[in-house]
């Protein structure tokens, strides 16, 4: 971006600020250059008039820019209303704007860290939208392995009735595993990787209304998009009308 456009982003700065807490100061070079490069990809966004967005994050943002996007994540999600999911997982994408048009929710996704008896433990490893946050945005400036500064989202997260949803292929036809459960405050844990002390990530963990044996059977990601309330009836009724077998 050109020098002309240092008010438009010390303008987005300052409302970072006054939004999210930060548990420390953050370095300011990693809050401006996370801004530009939001705000350049909210230019391709709206020039190309897309309904979501996914980065590669390990081998995209990390590897080529030495820069962890969960930063930009936040903003796509929070400024724009759009979904965003890490490592252009197009299925995951489009699993997410199924159930953003179906339930009017912005469709996080969560990724699976362990599965126990009676429940599985979900989080991410960057951001949640502000939507899934439980009382205020807590940011953690951090660094994970060898790469650059990153602003990490390690907010609480949301508890109650949960949808989560995934779509898949099974030869040349779409699947969607769908299921139920009830979301409840996780466990401390820690994810390995990350500069000590390790940040408490993002998490929930989720007892399902199925057998986790049954569950386990039939997982298709490590990605799966969460949605709050019972939402399996108009989700199954939107596969009938086009196709799409659930299992």
């Amino acid at each position: 971006l050109k020098n002309t456009d240092m008010s438009q982003i010390n303008g987005l700065i300052n409302k970072i600020k006054n939004n999210w807490v930060f548990t420390k100061p953050a370095d300011e070079n990693t809050l401006i250059k996370g801004v530009k490069y939001y705000l350049s990809l909210k230019k391709k966004i709206v020039e190309n008039n897309y309904n979501a967005i996914s980065i590669i994050d390990v081998d995209g943002m990390k590897k080529l820019e030495g820069f962890p996007p969960a930063m930009i994540f936040m903003l796509i999600s929070d400024e724009l209303k759009i979904p965003t999911i890490p490592e252009n997982d197009t299925l995951g994408s489009l699993t997410q704007l199924i159930c953003k048009n179906l339930t009017e929710q912005i469709s996080a996704y969560f990724e699976f860290y362990e599965f126990f008896e009676e429940k599985v433990l979900m989080g991410v490893p960057d951001f949640v939208p502000s939507e899934v946050v439980e009382g205020k945005i807590i940011v953690m400036p951090t660094k994970f392995g060898s790469f650059n500064e990153g602003i990490l989202n390690v907010s609480k997260v949301k508890t109650g009735k949960v949808t989560l949803c995934r779509l898949s292929t099974k030869k040349d036809k779409f699947i969607m595993h769908l299921l139920t459960g009830k979301a409840i405050t996780p466990y401390s844990w820690e994810e390995v990787g990350w500069s000590p002390p390790a940040p408490q990530l993002p998490s929930i963990e989720i007892v399902l209304d199925v057998p986790i044996d049954d569950f386990a059977q039939n997982v298709l990601s490590q990605h799966y998009i969460l949605t709050y309330g019972d939402n399996s009836e108009i989700l199954q009724e939107f596969a009938k009308l086009v196709g799409i077998e659930i299992i």
